[in-house]
């Protein structure tokens, strides 16, 4: 299998280096264009996917209807499987992991097995990927792209390449800016088989 995995254009949150608000949180223009340009780049891929698998977040939803201008005829495909980690009371604040600044986020960061506050573990975001993957093990398409977001895209390569979930975590090997795309050259998934913690 082909899978192209592209994280969400540029939003006014990620431009101030904030946790978005919502899942209503729309790309701003220089999203839009980073979005055009990786539905340009996906087009010139020798395998034309089949399908667009999107989290259900305006931003990825948004950015996967770009590419798919890119690629009729195309399908997109919401789930909330591929939705960023829930930042709980995080939620619109600053990333920083100063202790002083914001002690709960430097907690988790040190330990992301636990639960944000009012939020998710990278372990839930884990179990929610899996089930994603084996939808898309049933699905039989041969090439596809998949929108989502940083956190949740690391989990999901991490998933896909049999890394230790953790080291993946802390080693950001996984991670994607705003726009960017990694191709992916996968044996057939299969169900339940891409676990990785």
């Amino acid at each position: 299998m082909q899978l192209t995995v592209v994280r969400h254009g540029q939003t006014a949150a990620n431009q101030a280096r904030r946790f978005p608000s919502s899942a209503a949180v729309a790309l701003d223009g220089a999203g839009w264009q980073q979005a055009c340009r990786a539905g340009q780049a996906i087009a010139e891929l020798p395998d034309r996917p089949q399908s667009i698998h999107s989290s259900d977040s305006r931003r990825a939803l948004d950015t996967a209807d770009l590419i798919e201008r890119y690629l009729r005829p195309s399908t997109v495909i919401s789930h909330p499987e591929l939705r960023e980690i829930d930042w709980g009371t995080l939620a619109d604040g600053h990333p920083s992991t100063r202790p002083d600044i914001n002690p709960a986020l430097a907690a988790w960061q040190r330990d992301p097995t636990q639960r944000l506050p009012g939020g998710e573990s990278l372990l839930d975001v884990d179990v929610r990927v899996s089930r994603f993957l084996d939808r898309l093990a049933a699905s039989g398409d041969d090439s596809v792209v998949v929108v989502s977001h940083a956190v949740t895209i690391g989990v999901l390569v991490a998933q896909l390449n049999g890394w230790d979930l953790l080291d993946t975590w802390h080693s950001h090997r996984a991670h994607l800016r705003n726009g960017e795309l990694l191709c992916l050259d996968l044996a057939p998934i299969t169900a339940s088989s891409s676990r990785s913690f």
